[in-house]
């Protein structure tokens, strides 16, 4: 049973769509990432030199999290289609 929202579209879309986006970015940010990384083909940017240096790392945990959160999200919308719940707190609970 595919449970629709209001517009026609499948419950969950757009977080599906979302995800895969997120996915593909988080994807394409480990790619540019690489350039630098393990004596690449690319100097390092500024901030970036070390392994340790803080916005190298805050720049690892960005692109882990770009890919794991919409991971989570695309196990979450066919659990929300299988829930007990009512049509308006499966909408909600996406939306959310």
């Amino acid at each position: 049973m595919r449970m629709r929202m209001d517009n026609g579209h499948p419950l969950g879309r757009n977080n599906v769509t979302l995800s895969w986006w997120l996915i593909g970015i988080g994807m394409a940010g480990g790619a540019i990432m690489g350039l630098w990384s393990f004596d690449g083909p690319v100097r390092p940017p500024a901030g970036f030199l070390l392994y340790d240096d803080l916005p190298r790392r805050l720049l690892r945990l960005a692109h882990v999290a770009s890919v794991a959160l919409p991971a989570l999200n695309l196990l979450y919308v066919p659990w929300m289609g299988r829930a007990s719940l009512g049509e308006l707190e499966r909408e909600l609970g996406c939306r959310l």
